[in-house]
């Protein structure tokens, strides 16, 4: 691995659950999308659109990994992964607000 995989990932960075400290639920489905709107009105919910082929969502991803910690138990994280489910990251990117 080189050093920039090291720091930004490459296109093979997957959810690794036992690495994290963010219970990922995997964001596959509209169903899914209607509940996470649905729940959110008694329930933070966070969707985070990562793109595989982007260093920067590596980084960040990684980042939100080693501090989130205390987060987690005050709402419910989703994992989208945009290449492989872009008509679903473009339905929640025109429907949903963006966090400022």
């Amino acid at each position: 691995m080189g050093v920039f995989e090291t720091f930004f990932g490459n296109r093979n960075t997957k959810i690794k659950s036992s690495n994290t400290r963010i219970p990922w639920i995997p964001l596959t489905t509209e169903a899914q999308l209607r509940h996470i709107v649905k729940i959110s009105a008694s329930r933070p919910q966070v969707i985070y659109k990562h793109s595989t082929t982007c260093g920067i969502s590596g980084m960040v991803l990684r980042m939100m990994e080693n501090s989130l910690d205390s987060s987690v138990q005050v709402a419910d994280f989703y994992f989208l992964d945009l290449h492989r489910f872009p008509e679903l990251s473009e339905r929640v990117a025109g429907s949903l607000p963006v966090a400022p």
